[in-house]
């Protein structure tokens, strides 16, 4: 008799520890698009307004920021939506003699542009820059 009860408690205990060690699950945010062309990019080295389009029926994640200032120049890039919802500024200065200045940011949850808005990305002073990202399902 009492070998059973010890087997029963050891059951129980083992499957106690089995269900209280299992992680709870978390949602992800916007499922990458894999149709004809999941990311975008968009590089250049000049001041200005630059517009990345968006695909109709998905968001924009941008996932990477590369700047690089040219010697003695700053160099600032805003992230907005085409509504003027600012989602991104970035500034690098380059005004020593040891090394290139530059942000390298590679970002795992992304900045979210949303369904049927475009990417501007405006660009002052004087360098080089590169945004690269995915088309996402909302």
């Amino acid at each position: 008799m009492w070998k059973n009860i010890l087997a029963c408690s050891a059951l129980f205990l083992s499957a106690s520890v089995f269900v209280f060690s299992m992680a709870t699950a978390q949602a992800q945010r916007g499922m990458t698009s894999f149709g004809q062309n999941p990311v975008f990019s968009r590089a250049g080295n000049g001041s200005g307004t630059h517009t990345v389009q968006h695909i109709s029926g998905q968001e924009m994640s941008v996932t990477d920021v590369t700047l690089m200032a040219q010697h003695n120049y700053a160099m600032q890039v805003v992230l907005q939506t085409s509504s003027g919802t600012e989602i991104g500024r970035y500034r690098v200065e380059n005004y020593n003699y040891l090394s290139a200045a530059q942000v390298d940011s590679h970002l795992y949850s992304g900045l979210r542009v949303p369904q049927g808005e475009d990417l501007e990305i405006i660009v002052s002073g004087t360098g080089a820059y590169t945004i690269s990202g995915q088309y996402v399902h909302p």
